[in-house]
């Protein structure tokens, strides 16, 4: 099961290609800092970091369309909210899930990549 919504991503860019590999590379760059900063907030059992860090983790990942996983972030930011927040690392299914995601983002963004060095070599020959 993939959680990666390519297809939806690239038409809320227009298909603007460029953006797209800008976007998804920021991506790949910032995931695993967002999701040790959750992971240090929930190791440290502080709610409102919780909270601030499943929100900022969401907003990453939100424009790629995993929606199941969102919904488990949301979970977490809720429940921070509201203080009920009591698990002791982040699930096993959302490091799952990430893992998954970031893969299937690099295969895109490597698909990218190779067709715009595909195109500048053919410039380069014309």
């Amino acid at each position: 099961m993939t959680l990666l919504n390519w297809t939806g991503f690239l038409e809320r860019l227009e298909h603007n290609q460029a953006l797209a590999l800008e976007l998804a590379t920021d991506l790949l760059s910032a995931i695993d800092v967002r999701t040790y900063k959750l992971s240090a907030s929930i190791d440290a059992k502080d709610q409102k970091l919780i909270e601030q860090s499943s929100h900022a983790l969401r907003g990453l990942l939100s424009p790629y369309g995993p929606t199941l996983l969102l919904l488990e972030l949301k979970s977490i930011e809720e429940s921070a909210r509201s203080r009920t927040f009591y698990l002791e690392t982040i699930p096993v299914e959302i490091i799952s899930m990430i893992t998954d995601l970031k893969s299937d983002v690099q295969i895109e963004v490597s698909a990218l990549q190779n067709e715009f060095d595909r195109k500048n070599a053919l410039k380069k020959v014309l």
